[in-house]
């Protein structure tokens, strides 16, 4: 086939579609062939081409499409061309990489951005981490560094602690004196060969001691929770307080004005109560008469009490109930 110039005025070029134009050699499109394919759609537009004539074979990109198409077929073989490149299928996990579309497989199958199962726990780690992850897995079985045995590294602790068998471990009498150091596995007998009656005596000793002990701080709270039952139905009861004041040899006691006894507190802190006795009234007003008075060490709202005096001395024997209303004027 012979080739032959085009000829064109260079003012009909304005009549040109840009999108015709081919922007290295800017030479239109028309019936002209198209050489690798992802790259400039034009002969002239190849570094690697040595010559353009029909006849001769141009050098072609070793990983690009060797195929030569025709200008109207372009937008197909583009649109489908296995030598397209693409984005990565794990470029949302971080994969930056654009690769030629029939390099997918080989790409993804080492993708560090992959995301993959641990096969001990089933969660989910990309490739480039999942290393790291093995280290820590809690799930994941070891080998237990004194008897080999698999066990989940989240379990270990427990089994060094109490399980394995090859573990070294102090005598259980260690307490009581016994400083051998025995594997697990072999405690029972040295419990059963060695002679531990001294340390037996001993154990038995600080049992004794322990069990005093307890007995006395139950002796103790026995009596803290009668104290606390007794507090607690006082205060069940509306805060009904009741004292008996007992005064020795009474009838011996000689006052002065304004001379007074005082009775032992009572009542549950802070409302604690006491009473003063003046036997010679509590001021020169009151010379002669028996002066009664509640205090309170806080403060309190009105509230109403009862006294009752009683004489146990059988021939003067008397009896006198006092109720009023206490008043909070301070102590």
């Amino acid at each position: 086939m012979s080739r032959e110039p085009i000829n064109f005025n260079i003012l009909e070029l304005t009549s040109v579609i840009d999108e015709y134009i081919c922007p290295i050699c800017m030479e239109t499109y028309y019936k002209k062939e198209i050489y690798q394919c992802r790259q400039v759609c034009c002969p002239y537009s190849f570094k690697n081409i040595i010559s353009v004539d029909e006849s001769e074979i141009l050098i072609k990109d070793g990983c690009g499409c060797k195929e030569i198409i025709k200008l109207e077929e372009l937008d197909n073989h583009i649109e489908n061309c296995s030598f397209r490149f693409v984005k990565c299928k794990y470029h949302e996990n971080g994969c930056m990489d654009k690769i030629r579309y029939n390099e997918n497989e080989i790409h993804f199958s080492k993708c560090e951005y992959q995301p993959l199962n641990c096969t001990h726990c089933s969660n989910v780690y990309l490739l480039k981490t999942i290393e790291q992850h093995y280290l820590e897995c809690p799930l994941m079985l070891i080998d237990c560094k004194e008897c080999n045995e698999k066990i989940k590294r989240e379990e270990m602790g427990n089994h060094l602690d109490k399980e394995c068998q090859e573990v070294i471990i102090s005598c259980k009498l260690i307490q009581f004196g016994c400083n051998d150091k025995i594997k697990r596995k072999n405690l029972e007998n040295h419990l059963d060969q060695i002679n531990h009656s001294k340390h037996f005596s001993t154990a038995i000793e600080n049992l004794i001691i322990k069990n005093n002990q307890l007995s006395n701080n139950k002796k103790d709270l026995i009596i803290k929770n009668n104290q606390l039952s007794n507090c607690i139905n006082e205060l069940t009861k509306g805060k009904e307080y009741k004292s008996k004041w007992i005064i020795s040899n009474y009838s011996k006691i000689n006052h002065k004005v304004d001379e007074y006894l005082i009775s032992p507190k009572f009542g549950y802190a802070p409302d604690l109560f006491y009473i003063r006795l003046y036997k010679n009234g509590g001021s020169k007003t009151n010379i002669g008469n028996i002066g009664i008075y509640l205090h309170s060490e806080s403060v309190q709202k009105n509230i109403t009490f009862s006294i009752t005096l009683l004489n146990n001395d059988t021939k003067i024997y008397t009896k006198k109930n006092i109720t009023s209303i206490f008043h909070n004027r301070g102590k």
